[in-house]
Order: structure tokens, then C-alpha cells, then sequence
């Protein structure tokens, strides 16, 4: 059966690389989990800090620039207390400064293990459409999400 499973979900990603735009991604469940009904229920997995800054960007597709994620950290902080399995606010309120401290990498990192895990899941072609991606001091999208 899990070969059948891969048979077919191999067979989808091809079509899909002739038309990423034809996949669809779900969000299901108190976690948010992110699925793909047409790849056999693929979910990628994120954690609930990724999660965060993923819902911030489709949340906005007009985009976002980096240098403005600090103008998010409300709503960022909102996102992630829904999705983190912590109560301490101090816990939740470091990690989003983190996330929004110019001087820290964070909220590279996790854009990179976004774009990384979305890449393992659906193959780089497919992927394209759903992380987010612009230059790295620009304005970021998700393709999918983009107001064109």
C-alpha cells in the first residue's frame, strides 16, 4: 500500500510540474496543518514558529518587506499564541522579537526552512508556487497568495 501511495504521489508531482498551479493546499485542524489532498494527503510540516511566519505572508499578498516584519510583531504575536503549545507569554513575546530583531537572523532561518521543507514535500518546481520568496532585504510573496 505505501508503494501505491508513492507510485501515485510521484505521478502527481510530475503533472504538477507541468502546472504547479493546479495543486491545492488545505489548512485543517486546531494545529493548522498543512495538506495537499492531490498528493495522497501530503502534509508539510512546519513548526508552529514556521507556521507563524507562513500565515503572516498569506495573510498579506500584497507582500511584506523584510525590513517592515517589525510592523507585524502584533500580529505575529497573535498567530503564534493560537499555533504554540506554550502559555508563557515571555516565551511567545521573546520569539516573536527575535523574529523581529534586525540584528537576528530568525526570521531568515525560518524563511529558508520553509522554503526547504515545501521543496522536500512537493519536488523545487511545485514548490515555487507556495514558499515565500523575493530578495532577501525586499518584498517577499507566495506566489499563490500574490495579488498580481
Amino acid at each position: 500500500q505505501f508503494v501505491d501511495a508513492f507510485s501515485l504521489q510521484m505521478k502527481v508531482k510530475q503533472r504538477l510540474e507541468l502546472n504547479p498551479t493546479a495543486l491545492k493546499m488545505e489548512i485543517r485542524g486546531v494545529k493548522k496543518e498543512i495538506y495537499f489532498p492531490q498528493l495522497g494527503d501530503l502534509n508539510v510540516r512546519l513548526t508552529p514558529l514556521e507556521k507563524t511566519v507562513y500565515f503572516l505572508f498569506m495573510a498579506h499578498p500584497e507582500g511584506i518587506e523584510m525590513v517592515d516584519i517589525s510592523s507585524h510583531k502584533n500580529e505575529l504575536m497573535r498567530i503564534y499564541k493560537t499555533l504554540s503549545s506554550s502559555d508563557e507569554e515571555d516565551t511567545i513575546t521573546a520569539r516573536v522579537n527575535q523574529l523581529c530583531d534586525p540584528r537576528d537572523n530568525s526570521i531568515h532561518e525560518k524563511l529558508a526552512k520553509i522554503k526547504a521543507k515545501f521543496e522536500q514535500a512537493l519536488g523545487k518546481e511545485s514548490a515555487k508556487a507556495f514558499y515565500i520568496s523575493g530578495p532577501r532585504a525586499g518584498l517577499r510573496t507566495i506566489k499563490s497568495f500574490s495579488i498580481q
